[in-house]
């Protein structure tokens, strides 16, 4: 019998999670400092994107992974990383 994919809900999800919780607190895709502090679903929240989309067929794996706050993740969307223009700012503001 087959194992059933538990997605985003699963064990190794919640390793992948935590293991990018350990390591990085800045935003891939602006640069920016992700808050510890901010209550659930606020824009600044931690989250963890898919570099390549799984709905594209990207795995869930570190190495397609990086942490990103929920609202950059929000805008990136189901866009594969090379299909986005990045969401940096300039440091010059």
């Amino acid at each position: 019998m087959a194992a059933k994919h538990q997605g985003r809900s699963g064990r190794p999800w919640a390793r992948i999670k935590a293991r990018w919780k350990a390591t990085s607190r800045i935003c891939y895709l602006c640069g920016h400092w992700i808050p510890a502090d901010v209550p659930p679903n606020h824009p600044l929240e931690y989250t963890v994107d898919h570099i390549d989309p799984r709905s594209k067929g990207g795995p869930p794996t570190m190495e397609n992974t990086a942490p990103a706050h929920r609202r950059c993740n929000s805008r990136k969307g189901v866009k594969a990383l090379a299909e986005l223009e990045l969401l940096k700012t300039s440091r010059a503001w």
